[in-house]
C-alpha cells in the first residue's frame, strides 16, 4: 500500500502525477522550478481536491541544486517516492547535474526514484 507514503514531484507542471499520488493517500509535495507554471499547479490542485484521503497535496517552488531542498519542500525525511516525468529538455549539462544533485538531497537509501521522458526529451 502507499498509504502515507512522502512523494515528491520534480517539474511537475500540472501535477498530473501529483494529483494521482495523492489520491492513492501519499503525502504529497509537488514542486516546479517556473513560477508561472507553479501558478497553473496550484489551480489544477485546487480544481482537483482529494476528499476522504486526509492527506494534502503541497506545492513548492523549486528550483534545482538548491542547497537544501528538503527544506524548501517541507520534509522531514527524505521522500519514500521521487518522480520526474517529462522535465528536462535539451542537453544542458548543468541541469542534469543540478536535478541529480537535488534527487540525491531528497533522498535516500530505500526511495524509489522514478523518472520518464518522452523521445528527444533526454540526450
Amino acid at each position: 500500500s502507499w498509504e502515507g507514503a512522502s512523494f515528491v514531484e520534480l517539474g511537475a507542471g500540472l501535477g498530473l502525477c501529483s494529483i494521482v499520488a495523492q489520491r492513492m493517500g501519499m503525502a504529497v509535495v509537488a514542486t516546479d522550478g517556473d513560477a508561472s507554471v507553479l501558478e497553473q499547479l496550484v489551480a489544477n490542485a485546487r480544481r482537483n481536491p482529494c476528499a476522504g484521503k486526509g492527506t494534502k497535496l503541497r506545492t513548492k517552488l523549486l528550483k534545482w541544486g538548491v542547497s537544501k531542498p528538503m527544506q524548501v519542500c517541507g520534509l522531514d525525511a527524505p521522500a519514500d517516492v521521487i518522480v520526474a516525468t517529462g522535465c528536462v529538455y535539451g542537453r544542458d549539462k548543468g541541469v542534469w547535474e543540478s536535478l541529480v544533485q537535488t534527487l540525491v538531497h531528497l533522498s535516500a537509501p530505500g526511495t524509489l526514484v522514478v523518472m520518464a521522458h518522452g523521445s528527444g526529451a533526454a540526450p
